[in-house]
């Protein structure tokens, strides 16, 4: 096996191979993020790449130097070296040139934890005193290289600067392998809702070396032992809540990000929409809940009788349509894997305003519409009613778009109509109830329709 003590036929060598020295290329400065969202300055080439031929060259000299006991997994390239395929470009991140210390981020900011050997490390990195000084590695003192563990002992992958990027015994590689650290990223796994019967919660990629320390939010019980792994804990309240583990090692201590959660039911705290309203208008009400993610919604008005849809599902809005008037009150309510929760709503007046009249209803073949003004509506309004005074007219010709809807929501037909009384032909309609709408552009009035031949 060859080493770098044979620093002078390599640095004879190198002299034959694509300069690694960034002064050639252009570059531009980009900022990168290590998993726990430490911002460090990296750079993306704009310049000119290797050409097929320099990359073949690179290889195979790489190849040959080390008499073929280095495997050859990628080609040479500047678009990123070894700081960035260890940290970065081997996690499927975006390829860019990461200069030391840029990549010291990655376990100074308790992304990764150091332990003490390879066997369950999945970075490494170390470095030496140069062997040699020469251009294609810079004029430096120290050396230093990242690199990932692989399943043999002694044995990375890594990219050699521009060139290409190899698995190699520790000793076959143009780095000097001293100072070795070893790294792992352990994390916390396990569900984003937590009710009071418990979930248990692991921290996966744990060194067998390492010890743990839970700790939680207030709303949350600890039930296994300290230091379990996985661990058990349960809501013993509601709200957001958060998981978190410091882990120990021979050589190192962090603090794992925190497991965020939702804790226990979620409730609706508020039911937004109109107060007040007019028979057969259109209404969206909308639950305002304290956590919306896993949650499904009941909705009723309450006394029963106006148009709810849909009463129930994922969707946090309903449409109610109030046939007659008086005082309700819109209900909803939020259920997770939790529980249900209790009944929130909202008070609401209906008076008579305008309204929309269908004959005959039930149809079979034809439906007349007509838009007519709703003496409820003084009725309602307590208003006192002079006999010898004109009384609320139909409103002026007015132009209509009509749709009528199925109890799917599906639209069967839409027509364009001016005037205040219109008749539909009903000859495709099967057996059911259907919704007919009336709209202005500003107003609509909707109204029941039942179809039986």
């Amino acid at each position: 096996m060859k080493t770098l003590i044979k620093f002078s036929i390599l640095t004879a060598f190198i002299s034959l191979s694509v300069k690694f020295s960034m002064s050639g290329q252009t570059w531009s400065n980009t900022t990168i993020y290590t998993p726990n969202n430490t911002s460090v300055t990296a750079k993306i080439l704009t310049g000119d790449e290797l050409t097929t031929t320099e990359k073949n060259n690179i290889k195979n000299q790489w190849l040959d130097y080390y008499d073929y006991n280095i495997s050859f997994k990628s080609e040479a390239t500047w678009t990123y070296n070894c700081h960035s395929w260890a940290w970065r470009v081997s996690e499927g991140a975006s390829k860019v040139w990461l200069n030391s210390p840029g990549d010291d981020a990655f376990w100074n900011d308790d992304s990764y934890i150091e332990i003490s050997s390879q066997s369950e490390a999945t970075k490494v990195s170390y470095g030496g005193p140069c062997y040699y000084t020469h251009e294609y590695f810079g004029y430096a003192d120290w050396c230093d290289h990242s690199a990932n563990t692989t399943d043999t002992s002694d044995y990375f992958m890594s990219k050699w600067g521009n060139g290409p990027r190899f698995i190699h015994n520790i000793n076959d590689c143009p780095y000097d392998p001293q100072d070795l650290h070893y790294y792992a990223r352990p994390s916390i796994t396990g569900s984003t809702l937590l009710c009071s019967a418990g979930s248990a919660y692991t921290i996966v990629n744990l060194p067998s070396e390492c010890s743990i320390s839970w700790s939680t939010s207030g709303n949350i019980s600890r039930y296994s032992a300290q230091g379990s792994n996985p661990c058990t804990f349960q809501a013993n309240g509601s709200g957001d809540g958060w998981i978190e583990a410091k882990i120990t090692s021979s050589v190192d201590s962090i603090v794992l990000p925190r497991k965020n959660l939702w804790v226990g039911t979620a409730q609706v705290q508020s039911v937004s929409g109109p107060s007040t309203t007019t028979r057969n208008a259109y209404n969206y009400y909308y639950a305002n809940t304290n956590h919306s993610s896993g949650t499904t919604y009941n909705w009723m008005v309450s006394p029963s009788g106006p148009y709810v849809s849909p009463s129930g599902g994922e969707v946090n809005s309903c449409l109610v349509i109030f046939y007659t008037t008086g005082y309700y009150t819109v209900l909803a309510r939020a259920v997770n894997a939790c529980g249900t929760t209790t009944w929130s709503g909202k008070s609401v007046y209906v008076s008579g305003g305008k309204s929309l009249s269908l004959y005959p209803n039930p149809a079979s073949d034809n439906v007349t519409l007509t838009i007519k003004e709703d003496p409820l509506l003084i009725l309602n309004d307590s208003v006192t009613v002079d006999p010898g005074a004109s009384q609320p007219s139909i409103e002026e010709s007015t132009n209509y778009t009509i749709r009528i809807i199925n109890s799917q929501s599906t639209l069967l037909f839409s027509a364009k109509r001016s005037g205040n009384t219109f008749n539909i032909p009903l000859n495709n309609m099967k057996d059911g109830t259907y919704i007919i709408e009336v709209s202005n552009g500003k107003t609509s009035y909707t109204q029941q329709l039942i179809v039986k031949k």
